[in-house]
């Protein structure tokens, strides 16, 4: 019947425009596993666009000087951010980097004590630290992707925006 006959047209509404695609299904008898077969190629494609999308701002950003690499760029960013403005983090799940941190300076650092010194804090994870910095802001913004998407920048990657 055609009351039956459903269009899944978008799973989220951007301008007006499907977001993925435009999927014919009848809503009524489709099962899950059905659904999520034929949803599945506009889901990934639109991961590839996105991942795309996001590498090239990222080049654009560090060409512009825009950009901040690798564990210890972003940590040196981030302790100056108050005068950068709104600040985008991007960093691969499942990243983790260990950090020290100077008791009684607050301060942070990615190179351990020249011997043992306990005046020092090991951090387990300092991207937790960084996320947590950057959420804080009023301003900030936090992206995770698919591991090995920001391989050549160090895994993460601080963007002014």
């Amino acid at each position: 019947m055609d009351k039956h006959i459903g269009y899944y047209k978008k799973a989220a509404p951007h301008n007006h425009q499907p977001s993925l695609g435009e999927v014919h299904a009848s809503y009524d008898t489709i099962a899950l596993p059905k659904l999520t077969e034929v949803i599945k190629p506009f889901v990934e494609q639109y991961q590839r666009d996105a991942e795309e999308d996001l590498i090239a701002k990222i080049k654009t950003k560090i060409q512009r000087g825009e950009a901040f690499q690798q564990a210890d760029g972003v940590l040196i960013a981030l302790t100056q951010s108050q005068s950068m403005g709104r600040l985008h983090l991007i960093t691969e799940r499942d990243f983790e980097v260990a950090g020290y941190l100077h008791k009684t300076e607050g301060t942070l650092s990615l190179e351990p004590p020249e011997a043992e010194d306990e005046t020092y804090d090991t951090i387990p994870n300092i991207v937790e630290h960084m996320v947590e910095q950057v959420i804080k802001r009023k301003d900030g913004h936090v992206s995770v992707v698919a591991p090995n998407l920001l391989k050549e920048y160090g895994r993460i990657v601080l963007l002014k925006e």
